[in-house]
């Protein structure tokens, strides 16, 4: 897909422009003759517009006639694009209980006091594999399959129930990338799934008139609702199918909004492929209808269409990924009813929710051809949605120059949206050498979009040759970190919204990847140390002192010397770290070795390289200072030994989150182990089956 990405990100200008003289002229809210069973409750119609759209911004289409036409245009052109060289620009790059404080230095309260999760914006719930609501805790394997239930009572852990997600399920169907909520004695568990689909070897007829094309399976959002209000027997309640791919979730309340998307290039590829191989395939191909062709693209939730009237498309000048993006929203206490939905015609790279809209950023890209070189700059399409109560509708779209490096590069404040970017642009000249040379060059760029994302304020070019790597942002302040060889920590102030300003330039050693507040004056960073040279050398913990915004300090590190922390630094979910409770969590690898003896047994004059170990690590932090409280390894508390390269039995993935004083250690896949925060003495360790 990456590929067919990189692709169709520099033909699909021309397409994209095609469409937005077709369906400019389109009024909003057009009613459609397949709209005519707005009563199904899992689909539903537009009953009434959370916010009036400017239609010129986000017109609607008007009927599958029209949106047909489109993809029968795309078709064509992509088609002829197949068989043109095309040099193509590479990926660029590959997120208070009353108390005191005893011994371990970390604050102690009462047994409600539970860990609520890492989420970014207050009051917006994100899903999770592990969770927990102060008594139990809900644990989601996509290896397994299923989701345990285990009642932690202090130290006791009992595993009281088990939900297998695949007996609701059709048979042979591959499910990955699942989240799980709870909102009271309710669970939701959202996942991909897919099916296998024979139509495209089969041959082009059958090809044709399945939903699915190209790839042997179908990617589909699976929601399923459980009541758990007996732990130890949850029951079914309903399932949702989507056949888009599941990108993200949000819970506001005891409303859900999933983030679903579907590329066009998956569906349509088969088209493309026989499409200007002779006059047959070309007569085949312009007898197909419009509305089979709109078919394709149009999300089915439960198998039943969403209604025309309730898609959009952006006028875009640039174009990536062909998609639509269908945010989907559901009501948890009336058995997951659908109470609305919305398709815009786009992309997700990333999202961003606040407490009343919702951030849909998709990359694009732009090239410009000259006589002697070719220039291709990335961009960024941003979709605004307004969402509450069930509701969800487009609102706004805009463009930034660069790409956002996850979901905390943009943050809304006081009616404004801030985004930090990095610019990528790449070269290729032809002349005068005879040989074609290739320049490329980094840049990043701040931005304040107002409430319809037109451009307010800026910075732009700031250190050049490196990217963004993390950003977090706290009332009018923001902080960013970029890298190649030291980590130079910015502070912005965007007290005038207008005329964003740097204060700071904070430089470094290695890099932050995670930022979090930790108070008002305090900001943690965690990430890499590295050399002048930008070479890592293990997992860093610092603080910065932002107390003065014109003078930044680093005031505390902790380097693990050779360790890596790949799956924390790259899904910030996995980092526990709560300032009122004082701990930081996360894992954390180093490579072994044989200390001089070689597989066989015999000595040897060089160490082996055998495998690796993974262990979680938790901190405390005061007096300007890192303290390692402990650092768990489940192979060796269990007395674990396995045979060199045994990797799968040798893989541990560790979350951590608290109950109260104890810590639970969980070792996905394999077990619990409950831990006492006021003397850090183990209990329980529970062991799966």
């Amino acid at each position: 897909m990456k590929k067919g990405k990189k692709i169709i990100s520099i033909i699909m200008a021309v397409v994209m422009i095609m469409l937005s003289v077709i369906v400019m002229s389109k009024t909003l809210f057009n009613n459609t003759s397949e709209n005519d069973n707005e009563e199904d409750k899992n689909i539903q119609g537009r009953e009434q517009g959370v916010n009036p759209v400017d239609d010129k911004i986000i017109p609607a289409i008007d009927g599958k006639e029209e949106l047909g036409r489109y993809v029968k245009e795309y078709v064509k052109n992509n088609a002829l694009a197949l068989d043109k060289e095309i040099n193509c620009l590479d990926e660029a790059y590959v997120e208070k209980t009353s108390s005191k404080s005893d011994s371990t230095g970390i604050v102690t309260g009462a047994d409600t006091d539970y860990y609520k999760n890492n989420d970014q914006t207050d009051g917006v719930t994100e899903g999770d594999i592990t969770i927990t609501d102060g008594k139990y805790i809900y644990i989601y394997s996509d290896n397994k399959k299923n989701i345990r239930i285990i009642e932690a009572d202090n130290d006791k852990l009992k595993e009281v129930g088990i939900i297998d997600i695949l007996d609701n399920l059709e048979e042979n169907m591959y499910t990955y990338n699942g989240k799980i909520y709870v909102c009271g004695d309710k669970l939701v568990c959202l996942f991909n799934a897919e099916r296998m689909n024979s139509s495209y070897i089969n041959g082009y007829e059958n090809f044709i008139v399945n939903d699915c094309a190209y790839f042997d399976s179908c990617r589909d959002t699976i929601i399923v609702l459980y009541d758990i209000s007996e732990r130890d027997k949850p029951v079914f309640i309903n399932k949702i199918t989507v056949d888009n791919e599941y990108v993200q979730s949000r819970m506001v309340g005891n409303h859900l909004y999933v983030m679903t998307q579907k590329s066009f290039y998956d569906d349509l590829y088969g088209y493309m492929e026989e499409y200007g191989d002779n006059e047959e395939d070309k007569e085949k191909f312009e007898a197909v209808s419009y509305e089979e062709l709109a078919g394709k693209v149009i999300t089915k939730i439960n198998g039943k269409e969403v209604p025309t009237d309730n898609i959009y498309c952006p006028d875009n000048e640039q174009s990536g990924e062909p998609s639509t993006c269908t945010v989907i929203a559901l009501d948890i206490n009336n058995d997951l009813n659908v109470t609305d939905n919305c398709t815009v015609i786009g992309s997700i790279d990333d999202v961003y929710v606040s407490e009343q809209f919702i951030y849909l950023f998709n990359r694009v890209s732009k090239t410009d051809d000259k006589s002697k070189s070719r220039t291709y700059k990335e961009l960024t399409d941003v979709i605004k949605i307004k969402y509450g109560d069930g509701n969800v509708e487009p609102y706004a779209k805009g463009n930034i120059d660069g790409t956002v490096n996850n979901q905390f590069s943009a943050d809304e404040y006081d009616g404004y949206l801030r985004v930090v970017t990095t610019e990528y642009e790449y070269n290729v000249i032809y002349e005068p050498s005879d040989i074609e040379e290739f320049q490329d060059k980094y840049r990043n760029n701040v931005y304040v979009l107002d409430d319809k994302l037109n451009i307010y304020g800026r910075i732009e070019g700031l250190a050049e040759d490196e990217r963004i790597y993390s950003a977090r942002f706290m009332k009018d302040k923001g902080y960013f970190v970029t890298f190649r060889n030291t980590d130079p920590l910015f502070v912005v102030d965007f007290s005038k919204p207008d005329k964003p300003k740097i204060l700071s330039e904070l430089k470094v050693t290695g890099f932050s990847s995670y930022l979090h507040m930790w108070n008002d004056n305090l900001l943690l960073g965690i990430g890499m140390e590295a050399n002048e040279s930008g070479i890592t050398s293990g997992v860093k913990l610092s603080m910065f002192d932002i107390s003065d915004l014109n003078n930044t300090k680093e005031i505390a590190k902790c380097v693990e010397e050779d360790t890596e922390a790949y799956e924390a630094l790259n899904n910030y979910k996995e980092i526990l770290v709560d300032e009122n409770k004082n701990l930081i969590g996360l894992e954390m690898s180093k490579d072994v070795y044989s200390n001089g003896e070689s597989s066989n047994g015999e000595s040897s004059n060089y160490e082996e390289y055998i495998g690796y170990s993974q262990y979680y690590v938790l901190y405390r932090y005061e007096n300007n200072s890192f303290t390692e409280l402990l650092k768990y390894d489940y192979n060796k508390s269990n007395n674990l030994k396995f045979t060199e390269y045994d990797y799968e039995k040798m893989y541990c993935d560790y979350r951590g989150l608290y109950i109260g004083n104890y810590l639970y250690i969980i070792t996905m896949d394999k077990g619990v182990q409950a831990i006492n925060l006021s003397d850090l003495s183990y209990g329980d360790n529970l062991i799966f089956n």
